[in-house]
């Protein structure tokens, strides 16, 4: 790493898009975090649960959007229904 290179760790706050914006934005910011860890890392022994933890913070985030989708009636069963009902 080049020497006084300031790192900037992702500028998200988890606490502060936890109080804000709940889990989705709390999980988002996460993953900020881990994508710029990563990125300023050049240390192989801390990629693998760097990179473990920002996967299982996206598939956490593609649950949450799921649920909301699924609560919202727009699950992909619903998405087709309509389009065939379009097209008829």
């Amino acid at each position: 790493m080049a020497q006084g290179v300031k790192l900037d760790f992702g500028s998200a706050s988890v606490l502060d898009a936890w109080r804000d914006g709940g889990e989705r934005a709390a999980v988002s910011a996460a993953i900020e975090k881990y994508a710029a860890t990563i990125d300023s890392s050049d240390s192989a022994r801390d990629m693998k649960p760097l990179i473990t933890g920002m996967f299982e913070a996206i598939d956490r985030l593609k649950d949450i959007d799921a649920q909301a989708a699924a609560c919202d009636g727009d699950t992909p069963l619903a998405r087709i229904l309509r389009m065939e009902s379009r097209s008829a």
